[in-house]
């Protein structure tokens, strides 16, 4: 997959009840902004890679293991483990989700400075980012993060909400943070849009940023390219 200017939409269904997908496929749709319409897998149980990079499961951030590079798991910083926070910041991939909440001294994030794409195969209807109720924290930044949430639904959302300190202050901040990572971001339960333009900045026009990215791919679906995978296992007994 390495064209960037077509749009890729996988399906996958009705296939072995032991059908799985590696880590590297998985970050494959991921980083390359694959847009879903059936998604009926779970992750492969070998954690080897190919290309040796460590893939590790999740269980806390104290016995995290610091080569870890890629991290499967429902991920939460919170005030009882945010003195561990660090050890992330060699993670590139998290196949789950990440929630930083009512933290009591992190900043900023600079512990997901290296996270690329979080995605993950069982969405529940939750952002698979959310930061949120956090006392101290005064900026977000994802800067290695060029991709949405996977799948490319409504969990593509990034929830930025409650937090203490003023995060995003002005519009253009908001939508900047929005298109860095081509995700719909809902600041304190509303659009970027809502925030007020900054002093002596002219408004911004509809045509200026784009706001709430759509769901469904724009374009014409019979240029783009579309990857199709349907596995049929059939058993004969004699």
């Amino acid at each position: 997959m390495v064209s960037k200017f077509d749009i890729h939409t996988v399906s996958i269904h009705d296939n072995h009840p032991e059908f799985c997908l590696t880590t590297r496929e998985l970050q494959t749709f991921a980083e390359n902004d694959v847009y879903v319409y059936n998604l009926e897998a779970k992750l492969c149980a070998d954690l080897e890679r190919k290309d040796g990079e460590k893939t590790c499961n999740f269980v806390d951030l104290l016995s995290l293991d610091l080569n870890c590079q890629h991290l499967i798991g429902e991920i939460k910083v919170n005030n009882k483990n945010e003195d561990y926070a660090w050890k992330l910041e060699n993670v590139t991939n998290i196949y789950g989700s990440i929630v930083v909440e009512y933290t009591e001294k992190l900043i900023d994030l600079n512990f997901l400075r290296n996270l690329r794409a979080v995605a993950n195969l069982h969405f529940d209807g939750s952002p698979l980012i959310q930061i949120k109720f956090n006392r101290m924290l005064q900026t977000v930044t994802l800067p290695k993060m060029k991709v949405p949430p996977f799948p490319k639904s409504k969990s593509w959302v990034i929830e930025i909400n409650g937090n203490s300190m003023e995060i995003f202050k002005y519009l253009k901040d908001c939508l900047l943070f929005q298109r860095q990572t081509k995700s719909s971001v809902k600041y304190n339960g509303k659009s970027c849009k809502k925030l007020p333009v900054a002093p002596g900045k002219q408004p911004v026009k509809d045509t200026d940023y784009e706001d709430e990215y759509e769901v469904e791919p724009s374009g014409n679906l019979s240029d783009s390219v579309s990857l199709m995978i349907s596995l049929l296992i059939i058993l004969i007994v004699f």
